[in-house]
């Protein structure tokens, strides 16, 4: 099985960027998820393994509190709790590796500190349309995450068979994570191959999906059942469902960073349902596949453009066709606005389809 991500090439410029550097800072997105931090620490684990010993893991904001167990997260530095430590860690870098994110924009406060940095930078991400001006770009939108991709490039660097117990953890926690457990993106044998090597370095898979999916405390499971009981909307037209949280239910139920994590996937388990799930971004993507051949308001719907269109003239609501992202089975919603303009939003979605 060939799991070379980079060629021979790149795979050289790679590795003389990291001989030549001295001073090492990794970073990622705003709001670090499980890949997030578990590529981070993952390719910290490398970089100390080769004799890399400057190697500081820089975040914009605080991780998931079930994510605290990971080995070396306790070393991470956030910009939101001491911004001039992480400008000073980045002023002294050489070398920038951007794990997790496809646009700078993507670590938000942090930014101004990330684009005026002098060091070559290395962006290693899983999502679409990757910002490009680094010394390398390594962008694989069919993995399942970041996290397998810094397997996949260890193994190339010639890294696994070092590779130690806690890397291994950081990894497969990363891969889990943005998976669901390995419940959604997560069909390519590929995959399954890299957790057996993981497992082959001797972490207790069983045990870490318990630490993140089995970890919640009484307020956090209370405030899950608040939202599906009282929060949840379902828009049977689209086969789509929306709750919106506010600052008043996090207040109530004493919300820490971490306490809804996976919850926006509930919905998926009503039936009929049909949603792709977010990675990256703040869209969604219903499908709308079963208004193909009806006719609205005189209006045939042939494809999802047609969908898109008619949403434009009939509701006043701008979407995009799914065709352009590689499902014209739906459109586009952005979520990138107030809690009141997408209730008028969706209201006016559902009054134009009921004719």
């Amino acid at each position: 099985m060939n799991i070379n991500l980079l060629d021979n090439a790149e795979a050289k410029q790679l590795q003389q960027l990291i001989i030549e550097a001295e001073h090492i800072v990794i970073c990622a997105h705003k709001s670090p998820d499980g890949d997030a931090l578990g590529s981070s620490l993952a390719w910290k684990s490398y970089l100390n393994q080769i004799g890399k010993t400057d190697v500081t893991v820089c975040m914009p904001d605080a991780y998931p509190d079930f994510l605290q167990w990971l080995p070396e997260a306790n070393t991470v530095l956030r910009y939101d709790k001491n911004p001039e430590k992480v400008q000073e860690t980045f002023n002294r870098a050489d070398l920038v590796c951007c794990l997790d994110f496809n646009q700078y924009a993507r670590v938000e406060a942090m930014r101004s500190t990330l684009e005026g940095c002098k060091a070559k930078r290395i962006l290693i991400d899983h999502h679409l349309e990757p910002q490009t001006d680094n010394a390398i770009t390594i962008s694989q939108p069919n993995m399942s995450s970041t996290s397998e991709m810094i397997f996949y490039i260890i193994s190339q660097l010639g890294g696994y068979n070092d590779m130690t117990k806690d890397c291994a953890q950081c990894i497969y926690c990363g891969m889990m994570t943005d998976t669901g457990g390995f419940t959604y993106n997560s069909t390519r044998p590929e995959i399954y191959f890299v957790i057996g090597q993981l497992l082959s370095k001797g972490i207790d898979k069983d045990n870490i999906y318990n630490r993140v999916f089995h970890n919640y405390s009484v307020n956090a499971l209370r405030f899950r059942a608040h939202i599906i009981a009282n929060k949840m909307k379902v828009v049977n037209e689209l086969h789509a469902s929306y709750f919106i949280v506010t600052k008043e239910d996090m207040h109530r139920f004493h919300f820490i960073k971490g306490d809804l994590e996976g919850v926006v996937n509930s919905p998926l388990q009503i039936k009929g349902l049909k949603l792709n799930v977010p990675e990256g971004a703040f869209y969604v993507f219903p499908d709308v596949s079963s208004f193909f051949g009806k006719t609205l308001r005189g209006r045939t719907i042939n494809n999802a453009s047609d969908f898109s269109l008619y949403l434009l003239e009939e509701a006043g609501v701008a979407t995009v066709t799914g065709e352009a992202f590689g499902d014209p089975k739906c459109i586009r919603l952005s979520y990138a606005a107030s809690e009141e303009e997408l209730r008028k939003a969706i209201a006016r979605i559902k009054e134009s389809l009921q004719g």
